[in-house]
């Protein structure tokens, strides 16, 4: 399932000697879950844009300003704080607004 969900892109893997290594007991950040929540619907542009005031320190900036803009990740104070680890609720909330835009859409 491991290789599955790093060659899905899911979770970030690197190749040391031919080995493929994955690290479990890292936090994930919120500039990861914006990359993974991108690849689980088919997000469009909305007529909404957020000014994120610290976009710039994204790795991720056109899929961060996506995935704000539709509402499937929020900011605070206006900063959406990518390298900010998240919490296994910040990930069950994200996964419910990805199924919601999912049954709005149609999808």
């Amino acid at each position: 399932m491991i290789e599955t969900a790093v060659l899905g892109g899911y979770v970030e893997g690197e190749k040391i000697d031919g080995v493929e290594w994955f690290y479990p007991d890292d936090v994930v950040t919120r500039d990861e879950l914006a990359r993974t929540a991108i690849l689980l619907s088919d997000f469009k542009p909305t007529e909404n844009h957020t000014e994120i005031l610290d976009l710039d320190d994204s790795n991720n900036k056109r899929v961060v300003q996506l995935i704000v803009d539709n509402e499937i990740l929020t900011l605070n104070d206006g900063k959406f704080n990518p390298d900010h680890s998240v919490t296994g609720k910040e990930v069950i909330e994200m996964l419910k607004r990805v199924d919601a835009y999912k049954e709005e859409k149609g999808l």
